[in-house]
């Protein structure tokens, strides 16, 4: 497979995969906090919809036990939006702090970079929903992994 890279300059390759995880890393910043704001607001919703449902079931009104199934459902969905939310944001260190070494060429950024790119493809797993675009991620992520992990030349000028 590194045939095909053939005559690329590996720099670029670096440099364009720091790049890519700066961006990553402000995806799941914006991300990170719009999931964990429409989990909150669905936490909300969950609460006051489970008050309404109680005071119905008291007052003998029908069709509360539909309504308790649908707030189970709300609270299921609730919780891994916000596990989503919170995962996206504690990432995004785990990017700035690979790309940054990336840039600037430090030993461990080989490293780093393999495992932030481990953690983007879980998150895309994750988020699949979004189609295409996730796909996307994991496949550039993938093959990010598989250069760094084979790659002479980028191990080489990684290692310095």
């Amino acid at each position: 497979m590194n045939d095909i890279l053939k005559g690329v300059d590996r720099n670029a390759i670096i440099k364009g995969l720091a790049l890519y995880l700066l961006i990553y890393a402000l995806v799941n910043v914006c991300g990170g906090i719009l999931f964990t704001f429409v989990g909150a607001l669905s936490g909300a919703a969950t609460a006051l919809g489970s008050v309404a449902i109680s005071s119905g079931a008291a007052a003998g009104v029908e069709g509360t036990q539909e309504g308790a199934q649908a707030i189970g459902e709300l609270a299921g969905v609730t919780a891994g939006v916000l596990v989503l939310g919170c995962i996206s944001l504690l990432s995004v260190p785990l990017f700035a702090v690979a790309a940054w070494g990336l840039y600037n060429y430090k030993k461990w950024s080989r490293m780093a970079t393999v495992i932030a790119l481990i953690v983007s493809i879980v998150l895309s797993l994750l988020s699949l929903s979004n189609g295409i675009g996730g796909i996307l991620w994991i496949a550039i992520s993938a093959f990010g992994i598989y250069l760094f992990w084979t790659d002479a030349e980028i191990q080489a000028l990684l290692s310095k």
